[in-house]
Formats: C-alpha cells, sequence, structure tokens
C-alpha cells in the first residue's frame, strides 16, 4: 500500500504537475528557487508574454456546512499586486 504523501511532497508534485501542463502547452516554464516568493512559477510564450503563478493543491472541507468543497486560497496583497494567477492541482489525479 502507497504511503501517504507530506504536505510539502504534494505541493512539489502539485508544482511540477501545472509546470508540465504548461509545457505541452508550448510554454517555456522557469520555476522559482525562493521558498518566499509570492509565485512558483514564471510562464512565458513565444512572444514573450509572461504570466505568474502560484500552485496550489486542492484541498477538501473535511467539516462544515460546506463539507466537501474545495477551499479556495486568496491571494495575498504582493500577489495581486503582481497580478500571480493561482492555479490548482488535484493531488489524487494530477489535473
Amino acid at each position: 500500500m502507497p504511503k501517504k504523501l507530506s504536505k510539502s511532497k504534494k505541493g512539489v508534485l502539485g508544482e511540477l504537475t501545472i509546470a508540465a501542463k504548461y509545457l505541452k502547452k508550448g510554454f517555456w516554464v522557469a520555476m522559482s528557487l525562493c521558498p518566499h516568493s509570492p509565485f512558483d512559477l514564471v510562464v512565458v510564450d513565444e512572444k514573450g508574454n509572461c504570466k505568474l503563478i502560484d500552485a496550489k493543491t486542492v484541498s477538501i472541507r473535511k467539516s462544515g456546512r460546506q463539507f466537501g468543497k474545495r477551499i479556495n486560497r486568496m491571494p495575498t496583497k504582493k500577489q495581486l499586486e503582481m497580478k500571480v494567477e493561482i492555479d490548482y492541482v488535484d493531488p489524487e489525479t494530477l489535473i
């Protein structure tokens, strides 16, 4: 039986999955080296247009009136200033 992945490993897997998604679409992808960066990925199209992406792994509410619903993450003030896009990936299906 596979071991449950740590939150950190799920996060890395999510970033790599989102990076692969953009690579398949023909973008160049650079990953942030700074763990405190407001973004995880920089994706660039062939015309040089850039997008900053914050990769988030989907989390589902385990209780309360919104049980079973996805928890949406709010961008930070810095992310809003920089127009960082949040992109979600499901750790179970890697989509």
